[in-house]
């Protein structure tokens, strides 16, 4: 299922809830194809970013 088709359970999500908690397996960079990188700008959004590839983690940690 294409990343956008969360996009309307993210929005509902932010605006029902004071502060959102996550984990995301499978995080990429956390920039590419990310539906939820938006929402972490902010403060309001907290998790745990996961991504297995090596390579690509060090793209995300580099974030």
């Amino acid at each position: 299922m294409p990343s956008e088709h969360f996009v309307p359970f993210f929005d509902a999500l932010d605006s029902a809830l004071p502060r959102v908690t996550f984990v995301q397996i499978g995080a990429n960079d956390g920039v590419w194809n990310d539906p939820i990188e938006p929402y972490l700008r902010g403060e309001k959004w907290r998790g745990v970013l996961v991504e297995p590839v090596p390579y690509v983690f060090a793209r995300l940690k580099a974030r």
